[in-house]
């Protein structure tokens, strides 16, 4: 009888390790997924909010509109790099159609950043890049 009961611990104990083995790797994919689906979260806020301030310098008036060296040092001095990757930034037209009262259309500007987001573990369903980009349009105050 004494026999029967050591044998049945031996048998749990390995069929613990075998589910801890099956289930390990698993468990580590999924948690390397989220660690970059966060960092890939956080990329996009720090492109978004570096295009918002360089908008941002450039709708505070007509000269500052035209000002593209000092959109780009209020995009730079919102982020530089991300992940110790650069970021591009581009200023395409605007898209504003609406006019004033006055018949006269408004002025606007736009600034674009970009950045190409490289994953911890580039395996197979997630690409080895990701591109993100923000463009953010602003009306000029003046």
């Amino acid at each position: 009888m004494e026999s029967d009961r050591t044998n049945t611990k031996h048998k749990t104990r390995g069929q613990s390790l075998v589910e801890l083995a099956l289930i390990l790797p698993i468990a580590i994919l999924m948690l390397v997924f989220s660690a970059d689906f966060g960092r890939a979260m956080t990329a996009y806020i720090q492109v978004g909010s570096a295009a918002r301030e360089g908008a941002a310098y450039g709708m505070q008036s007509t000269a500052a509109s035209q000002d593209t060296s000092g959109m780009i040092e209020a995009v730079r001095a919102e982020t530089t790099t991300i992940w110790g990757e650069p970021v591009a930034i581009s200023f395409p037209g605007c898209t504003d159609t609406l006019t004033r009262p006055s018949g006269a259309a408004y002025q606007c500007v736009a600034v674009t950043v970009s950045y190409n987001f490289r994953p911890l573990v580039p395996i197979w369903p997630i690409p080895s890049s990701i591109p993100l980009e923000r463009t953010v349009e602003m009306r000029v105050v003046n």
